[in-house]
């Protein structure tokens, strides 16, 4: 999980980035991309989602954005996030960022 920037004053501040976009990419077997990687975003976003539905401390609910701007998967073949380094080993993983008020 990592920390963004603070987005104070735009619509997306209560926002959780989920991103496997390095699963994507480097999980190159069509049944585990099916069967794996989809499923545990979308469980993943569920959670997150249903975490925060009752939640009243915040004006705007925090929700999960299942296909952010920035996803971990960087296009330097040099450089890799944490994700992406997970990913390379076959070990299925995610990018979550969020926002300081969610901390």
């Amino acid at each position: 999980m990592h920390g963004k920037g603070s987005r104070t004053g735009k619509t997306n501040e209560n926002q959780f980035d989920v991103s496997n976009a390095s699963m994507d990419y480097y999980f190159t077997d069509t049944d585990d991309k099916y069967n794996m990687v989809s499923p545990m975003k979308s469980s993943l976003c569920t959670s997150i989602d249903a975490m925060y539905e009752a939640d009243v401390r915040f004006a705007i609910k925090p929700i999960c954005a299942p296909d952010p701007e920035f996803k971990g998967l960087w296009g330097d073949k040099s450089i890799h996030s944490m994700s992406s380094q997970s990913a390379i080993m076959g070990i299925p993983s995610f990018q979550i960022e969020s926002p300081p008020n969610l901390r």
